[in-house]
């Protein structure tokens, strides 16, 4: 198998983005979660739909822009403007429009410049989405302290400008010619393999929405589940680098499953059980990546606006004992399958 080294400067990059990740996710849940929603609460339904909407459903659309026309610097930029005006201002829909666009444009523009760095690893990939769960809980949980989101724009404001000045104008993609050249399966394996990519993403977000936790809630758990979730992606691409995809989904799904299911009194059994849930995420991306080349904006934002349907869903959903075990058994073998699917078609490797 041929590997590819990511540079220091790339690392660096890399890093970057995945702090800028958390403090992006962080203001948007403080004024969301923490401001607009207190607030406003009468208007807390159109707040939700209105920034989620923006900040998942429309990432395919700016991910096309992306991979026509790149600008991933400048749309960098924009996230700042866009987030610094959504945090400021208080008129509950217009914050929510800015927000959610600051947030949905940030993602796929440092989804991009992370995925180019290199093709062959999905390491930086974890690396690059695991902090946003961690901003969030922080930015929803942690609200009255209002220094937070001051910090946190000021940060923003410094690492936008370095990312300006460490991202390279055509990251080199550090890929064996043969790889390149190899070709794609036929178009209807393609939207197969794209679909059941699709559904492991769906089910991932459904079920980490609809866990049942045994246990009361407090503070300290609040932010220490979103870690769980955050330590899943970042170590799944490490990894899948090691084992593939398949095994690595296999094993994490089947022990994600027996936790959920036998373990929902312990706290620290079903962290463990969310960092399997989660150790797909990076997986996912990648095998799309792969699947279709030179479409990473548009890959990275059609894989986030999967995500919007399975929170919904995953919100409606009433728990009761059978059904919960039936979700979680199905959910389970449709995430392995789904990837199975992927290796046996041996879309390249």
């Amino acid at each position: 198998m041929t590997t590819s080294l990511i540079s220091a400067r790339n690392k660096t990059v890399i890093a970057i983005l995945s702090i800028l990740h958390l403090l992006c996710d962080l203001i948007c849940g403080y004024k969301v979660i923490g401001v607009l929603a207190i607030d406003f609460y009468d208007y807390g339904f159109f707040i939700f739909v209105i920034y989620n909407t923006l900040a998942f459903c429309f990432q395919p659309l700016i991910g096309l822009y992306v991979d026509r026309y790149h600008h991933e610097k400048a749309i960098l930029l924009a996230s700042l403007v866009f987030l610094t005006l959504g945090l400021f201002i208080n008129l509950w829909w217009l914050s929510a429009v800015l927000l959610g666009i600051g947030n949905q444009i940030f993602h796929v523009a440092g989804g991009k410049v992370c995925t180019n760095i290199s093709t062959e690893k999905s390491s930086h990939l974890g690396v690059f989405v695991s902090l946003g769960a961690i901003g969030l809980a922080i930015g929803g949980n942690l609200y009255r302290y209002r220094f937070i989101p001051y910090v946190a724009i000021s940060l923003y404001l410094v690492l936008v400008m370095a990312s300006l000045w460490l991202i390279e104008s055509k990251t080199p993609k550090n890929t064996s010619p043969e790889k390149t050249q190899k070709p794609l399966v036929d178009q209807p394996k393609i939207i197969l393999s794209g679909l059941f990519l699709l559904i492991a993403v769906f089910i991932r977000s459904f079920l980490g929405k609809i866990i049942h936790y045994d246990f009361a809630m407090n503070l300290p758990l609040l932010l220490l589940l979103p870690a769980s979730a955050a330590m899943g992606k970042f170590i799944g691409g490490f990894i899948r680098d090691k084992w593939g995809s398949f095994y690595t989904v296999l094993c994490s799904m089947t022990l994600a499953t027996f936790l959920l299911l036998f373990f929902a009194k312990s706290k620290p059994l079903m962290m463990l059980g969310l960092v399997m849930i989660n150790i797909s995420m990076p997986i996912t991306l990648f095998e799309l990546n792969r699947l279709l080349p030179g479409k990473e904006g548009f890959n990275f934002g059609l894989l986030a606006g999967i995500l919007f349907p399975g929170v919904v869903i995953g919100i409606l959903y009433q728990f009761n004992v059978v059904s919960y075990v039936i979700v979680v058994l199905i959910s389970s073998l449709l995430a392995i399958l789904s990837m199975y699917y992927i290796k046996r078609g041996d879309l390249r490797g």
